[in-house]
């Protein structure tokens, strides 16, 4: 079999000088030394095909454990940093679901995935290995499905402590979720008609962006909503867009296939200019992007 291995990814964990990623195109996890530039291969998650797609989303941290958060792979993949062991986590009957999560998240010894596909929210007890489902939030979601057959949430999240602010992409929902009591809260923004790929805040508002054509929409988180209306010119061959990010005065809106938007919110009226860049992924952390 004569196939390329690709090393395309879409997250890494950092850990010191060293970042680690899972190939999206290949069932590959290795680490590149940012200081060296070194690129070394570490493992392929278990019982997967060596040419598995998208088997895994985000890469997260706990204790001495790094966490495969499942996106196409079968299982919650845990693996121990010190003894090099694996140890997967069965997922019932979401086993077989394709883009199960993309969005996850550990509080202190728990782990919460956010429902991409899957109509829950999966709770593991990190120390006994218990999963449990939060499935009731998804009941209002699920009526929303018999009209817009979408996933339910992508990449994007605000996180403040215990509580996470997740955006829909079936409709325009916003769900805030509180990791230490469980609780539920849904509120709709913008026009009954949006639909959001992702969610930032700036320090003083939420934005939404549009999953697909709709609106650019600033949320206060209360009652202020101001939607800025995409350039009716020069978009034509952008599909959709994956998300939203605040960096220093700019906002940016990626796209999916060809173009971008940055938006300057430094002036009293918003600029909009369109950029001929994609993304696989992006990701931000604290001033670093």
């Amino acid at each position: 079999m004569n196939k390329k291995f690709k090393l395309l990814a879409e997250d890494y964990l950092k850990c010191g000088s060293k970042l680690y990623f899972v190939s999206k195109d290949t069932n590959i996890i290795y680490c590149i030394d940012s200081k060296s530039g070194e690129i070394n291969f570490i493992d392929c998650i278990p019982e997967e095909n060596i040419f598995g797609d998208r088997l895994c989303s985000k890469i997260l941290m706990w204790n001495e454990e790094m966490i495969f958060v499942p996106v196409n792979a079968k299982k919650i993949w845990r693996y121990n940093t010190v003894t090099k062991e694996w140890y997967g986590v069965r997922l019932e009957k979401y086993a077989q679901k394709k883009n199960k999560f993309f969005q996850a998240a550990v509080y202190k010894d728990n782990l919460f995935m956010f429902g991409c596909s899957c109509s829950a929210i999966f709770v593991l007890n990190l120390v006994t290995n218990q999963l449990v489902f939060i499935e009731k939030p998804f009941e209002y979601l699920n009526k929303e499905k018999e009209y817009f057959d979408d996933i339910y949430f992508k990449g994007d999240f605000v996180r403040c402590g215990a509580e996470i602010m997740l955006a829909s992409c079936m409709d325009n929902s916003v769900m805030k979720f509180d990791m230490r009591t469980k609780k539920v809260i849904f509120y709709k923004v913008g026009n009954k008609k949006n639909q959001y790929s992702g969610i930032a805040w700036d320090g003083k508002h939420y934005w939404l962006s549009p999953r697909y054509k709709t609106p650019i929409v600033r949320w206060d988180g209360k009652e202020d909503v101001v939607e800025l209306e995409l350039p009716k010119e020069g978009l034509e061959a952008e599909t959709g867009f994956l998300g939203v990010i605040v960096k220093h005065k700019e906002l940016i809106i990626p796209g999916k296939k060809r173009y971008s938007i940055v938006i300057n919110r430094n002036m009293e009226k918003f600029y909009m200019d369109i950029v001929p860049k994609a993304y696989i992924f992006y990701k931000k952390k604290e001033d670093e992007f």
